[in-house]
């Protein structure tokens, strides 16, 4: 498999972890530390974090709340053994009592190649809009 193949599969992955809230897998598919950046969803400002801190914090933050990460477009920049993948995403989210809180976003990932393979050193979510209600559980966390 390629690089570019590599790292949309590397991507997938990573979204359907979320929506299957596989930890374990979510976990494997990040660098050890990496710079996350939610600030249009919550307005935080970008930060580096533990891998494990930041799986805990998901984990944590989707608890009783349902997702669905839809993406398309991804567009993957090659530069030695760094890369980046663009990709466009509608994130789709429940709570237990019916609430809805839907995101069209853009993602942006930093990508490092490691000894086993390639991994996510950084995420930034671009917000496009929002729709439904923020309040949903979870949703201003995720």
């Amino acid at each position: 498999m390629d690089d570019r193949e590599a790292i949309r599969e590397l991507v997938s992955r990573f979204f359907l972890a979320f929506d299957a809230g596989d930890w374990s897998a979510l976990r494997r598919c990040l660098a050890d530390e990496l710079t996350v950046d939610y600030s249009d969803l919550r307005g935080e400002p970008p930060r580096v974090v533990g891998a494990d801190d930041y799986v805990a914090a998901r984990e944590g933050a989707l608890e009783g709340l349902k997702t669905l990460h839809l993406s398309a477009t991804p567009v993957v920049m090659l530069d030695g053994d760094r890369a980046s993948c663009t990709c466009s995403a509608h994130i789709l989210r429940t709570s237990a009592d019916g609430g809805t809180f839907d995101t069209a976003a853009r993602y942006e990932f930093g990508l490092r190649r490691e000894a086993d393979g390639w991994r996510v050193s950084g995420i930034r979510q671009v917000v496009l809009w929002n729709r439904g209600d923020p309040r949903v559980h979870g949703a201003l966390r995720d």
